[in-house]
């Protein structure tokens, strides 16, 4: 009887010891999801009315701060861009890879290295078209002339962003995504088929960042440069899309 008194206490006491352990775990995790909630947006409404409630008269605003530190960082961005206008007769897409170094949340200064694909529009093909079967019936007297075509080779650039807007996005109630609105400055050097020309562009663009330091970009911008031909040298302003995916170092 006493050894079955024993075994009783000693289940009891073990009982215990795992009831509190789950309840002391329950709470840490309570009060570290209350803290995620807290800085992920999820709970920020019902803190702030429960704040308001003790002082109904005192106006209460909650300003986060910024989940991804960028003070003094390195990010590498590999890249795709296409252009989305500009010359009638091919397209082009571009890929390579971008260095940021982020001065501070609001400023950074990048460089690009892009290396060019063209393909000819439909446009493009029929006037090609149209005189390759004029010289082939007209050999010694051809009328029709091909087109002069200068596409981009390859893109060395440099420039600065700005990141006036911040925010936080929630992707179905599941997890919190910070977002960046930035503005993209700069200028570079365009090597062309015949010349080799100085570009400039513009553009605005969002970067969505998954993770400390995994993000994405996308970015509409505009792009100048000058083509040289045979008899005239063309201002070309092309509108085009870049998407990265960056890492932060």
């Amino acid at each position: 009887m006493r050894f079955l008194n024993i075994v009783i206490f000693t289940l009891f006491l073990n009982v215990s010891f795992v009831l509190a352990q789950d309840q002391t775990q329950s709470g840490i995790q309570n009060a570290s999801d209350h803290l995620q909630d807290f800085d992920s947006l999820g709970g920020n409404q019902a803190l702030l009315d429960k704040v308001k409630a003790l002082n109904p008269e005192t106006s209460v605003y909650a300003i986060q701060n910024r989940m991804v530190t960028r003070e003094s960082r390195f990010e590498v961005s590999p890249e795709l861009s296409a252009t989305l206008s500009g010359q009638s007769y091919f397209n082009s897409q571009a890929m390579g890879i971008s260095g940021y170094y982020h001065i501070t949340p609001l400023w950074s200064v990048n460089i690009r290295a892009l290396s060019f694909v063209n393909q000819l529009t439909p446009e493009g093909r029929s006037v090609v078209d149209a005189a390759a079967l004029d010289f082939n019936k007209n050999p010694e007297d051809s009328g029709a002339l091909y087109p002069e075509i200068n596409f981009p080779k390859s893109l060395l650039a440099a420039g600065f962003q700005w990141y006036p807007l911040y925010g936080k996005v929630s992707w179905l109630g599941r997890s919190i995504t910070q977002f960046d609105l930035f503005t993209d400055l700069g200028f570079g050097q365009m090597t062309l088929k015949t010349n080799v020309a100085q570009e400039t562009h513009a553009g605005l663009g969002i970067g969505l960042w998954w993770s400390p330091k995994l993000s994405t970009r996308a970015q509409v911008y505009w792009q100048g440069y000058q083509a040289q031909y045979l008899s005239k040298t063309e201002d070309i302003n092309n509108t085009s899309l870049s998407l990265q995916m960056g890492w932060l170092l």
